[in-house]
């Protein structure tokens, strides 16, 4: 909370700066949200190299800092943030505030939040689509003819993230796809990258036994978000991939579980209770198991940390920001040379 507390004065600071006319442009996925809804802000700024992260500030009712983020902004400046709402910052209906702030400049804009939702909407979702469809009973034979994979869950054939990041969680394959079909260049890198698979083998879905599960148009981020907060939406999931993670139904390997004295550690270190030193071990571990996947590693720099990776150490110890947004920092220490990573 200390930490938070000094981050007020500086990002009001931050705030009285003018912005600059369209440096700055976010969206919100829909105008009016309910308690447990995940909030996904899409945007792009000006890039700039030398500032590695969007800062989000969220404002409700309750709470004049309901949410911060630190999405990292693509090289053609697009970003992406997600939180769900919930808590004791959301239990006023009313207009909620998002302020996004990079590089000295600033957009705010406004939305809806209604704590109760209608009780109709739920039931059709999860409900309609597995009791209408006949096809759950066929579904077993496609495992069965995949049973080498759930036997062997190490050894998970896939595509996806052979190169760090790519496909990304947040970008859907329709994204991709239309990269492909538009850019000559960047069909030029695909191709040379990956000689003998289409754009849909790597960054696509596989086909389901359920007619239009998955959609080429939603992230896998999407898919994951809804799996995790959404209890019924996960029930139905199960009942339908009795025997595959969310994540195999996407494509990717399951990922590996950040233990929890990793978490400890980083909140020694943000709050300067260990040296950088002994938070080497937790970032070796998190490189050694592709939980951060760097494909470069500098040499250490003698270079002074700054103050907002710290921070971002503490406030994910905290559960104040998401593990990504966490990971991204440390990514950008090793990559800079700022910390070492063995």
């Amino acid at each position: 909370m200390l930490a938070l507390l000094t981050l007020i004065p500086l990002f009001l600071l931050v705030l009285a700066i003018p912005p600059a006319f369209g440096a700055v442009d976010f969206t919100t996925d829909k105008e009016l949200y309910h308690t447990g809804d995940i909030v996904t802000i899409s945007g792009t700024v000006e890039y700039n190299k030398k500032v590695p992260f969007v800062v989000i500030k969220t404002a409700s009712l309750d709470s004049p800092l309901a949410d911060i983020g630190q999405p990292s902004p693509n090289s053609d400046g697009s970003f992406t943030h997600s939180f769900k709402l919930a808590g004791n910052n959301w239990n006023t209906d009313g207009t909620f505030t998002i302020t996004v702030v990079y590089d000295g400049q600033k957009a705010v804009k406004t939305a809806q939040y209604q704590k109760e939702p209608p009780k109709s909407k739920p039931e059709p979702k999860p409900e309609t689509k597995p009791e209408t469809k006949p096809k759950p009973d066929p579904a077993p034979a496609k495992p069965d003819t995949q049973t080498p994979k759930p036997d062997a869950k190490p050894a998970f054939e896939t595509l996806k993230l052979q190169i760090p990041g790519f496909p990304s969680y947040e970008k859907s394959p329709q994204y991709y796809v239309d990269r492909y079909n538009s850019e000559p260049e960047y069909k030029s890198w695909f191709d040379s990258q990956f000689p003998s698979h289409s754009i849909k083998d790597v960054v696509g879905y596989k086909q389901t036994h359920i007619d239009g599960f998955l959609s080429s148009d939603e992230s896998p981020q999407s898919y994951i978000d809804r799996y995790n907060s959404e209890p019924e939406y996960k029930s139905w999931f199960d009942s339908q991939f009795p025997d595959t993670s969310i994540y195999n139904v996407l494509g990717y390997a399951d990922p590996v579980a950040i233990p929890q004295w990793i978490k400890s550690t980083a909140k020694q270190w943000g709050e300067k209770e260990i040296s950088e030193s002994d938070f080497v071990p937790a970032i070796a571990f998190l490189l050694e198991n592709d939980i951060i996947m760097i494909s470069e590693i500098p040499n250490p720099a003698n270079n002074d940390i700054p103050k907002w990776v710290r921070n971002s150490a503490y406030w994910w110890s905290q559960d104040l920001i998401t593990q990504d947004e966490f990971l991204n920092s440390i990514k950008f220490l090793i990559r800079e040379g700022l910390i070492p990573a063995n």
